[in-house]
């Protein structure tokens, strides 16, 4: 990522100037459904799992054991997890409902201090929070002033840091916004036509840097900006998806968000894992030139998610229309990375 040069070491908790580099974008396919796609690119192999929970799993918004809400959950619902960055981290989820979360870094975030008069929610269990309790985005948008989102440090190695990140978020009926903190302020941009995320700048100045590209020679399929940094990113999103064809089913449809998604990608490249050895380094060099570990399809029509671990060059996908969701059942958890399965995991989960 760019240098956060914005960002302090307190309390000897170093924050990164580097971190995971991420893109999504979301898709209304007239007649077929809303589709979502999402890539995840990291420094290092990490171990991801996709988690089913039904309704009444019981959740709590941070470990602090201060301004803690606790839940029991209203809806069923299906996340991708980072286990091995910690155990709270949830990338990606869809429920039962048909309602999305994405959870991407900006290095232009900045959130408030903790507010100690409102109950805190870690940035890493607020999307379990959001497809445990809502069914729409308006729904989650009402609510979202009565707490505090807030970043708590992960151990990485050694290390204690801090992720800043952002969101974004969709129903099946097509709304969506997207949620950033912008000088200790929380900034909401709502139903867009269609939405793009990468990283920084913030959503704002993305914005502004499409409109220059699209007025210049570059926003074509042949002279589309090209690397890694995440204003290019943002910019081949965007054109891909205000040019995807129409779909004439779902399979389809899940195909061109794949490809869409795919036009995002980092390559593995030699030595990308000295990039780790930096997140922790206020004058480290790392940039967005981190290879995509996994990417992510969701049909939130279908309450289905599909992922593909880069590595093993599967597909796989949960139906949450083919799992008992009813309060007591188990959570079931499968590790993306099994080189051997491919297709519905339904059956192995059941």
């Amino acid at each position: 990522m760019k240098k956060l040069l914005s960002l302090l070491l307190v309390a000897g908790v170093s924050l990164t100037n580097n971190s995971f580099a991420c893109s999504q974008l979301s898709h209304e396919f007239n007649g077929v459904g809303t589709y979502a796609a999402r890539s995840f690119d990291f420094c290092t192999e990490v171990k991801t799992t996709m988690v089913v929970y039904p309704r009444g799993t019981k959740g709590e918004s941070n470990k602090s054991g201060q301004n803690v809400i606790s839940w029991v959950g209203k809806y069923g619902y299906v996340t991708v997890n980072q286990p091995s960055l910690g155990p709270e981290l949830t990338s990606e989820g869809l429920n039962e409902k048909g309602l999305a979360v994405h959870m991407l870094y900006m290095g232009d975030t900045k959130q408030a201090p903790i507010d100690k008069s409102k109950p805190v929610i870690s940035t890493f269990m607020w999307t379990q929070y959001v497809l445990a309790n809502y069914q729409t985005v308006d729904e989650v948008l009402k609510h979202i002033n009565e707490y505090q989102i807030h970043t708590y440090p992960l151990k990485f190695g050694n290390e204690s840091i801090v992720f800043p990140l952002h969101f974004a978020i969709e129903d099946k009926s097509g709304d969506n916004a997207i949620i950033e903190f912008i000088n200790g302020k929380l900034t909401i941009h709502k139903n867009q036509k269609m939405s793009i995320m990468t990283n920084e700048p913030n959503y704002d100045a993305q914005l502004a840097n499409l409109k220059k590209v699209k007025a210049s020679s570059q926003y074509t399929i042949e002279q589309l900006p090209g690397g890694a940094e995440p204003e290019n990113r943002f910019v081949r999103a965007n054109y891909i998806n205000e040019n995807l064809p129409q779909a004439s089913n779902s399979n389809m449809a899940v195909n061109y968000m794949f490809g869409a998604i795919n036009s995002t990608m980092v390559p593995f490249f030699a030595n990308y894992q000295e990039g780790c050895k930096r997140l922790n380094d206020p004058a480290g060099s790392a940039s967005d030139a981190w290879p995509t570990q996994w990417m992510s399809v969701t049909d939130l029509d279908k309450s289905t998610l599909y992922v593909t671990n880069t590595l093993v060059g599967n597909r796989i996908w949960v139906n949450l229309n083919n799992f008992n969701l009813k309060a007591g059942q188990p959570v079931k958890t499968i590790d993306t990375s099994r080189a051997d399965i491919t297709g519905d995991v339904s059956k192995l989960l059941k």
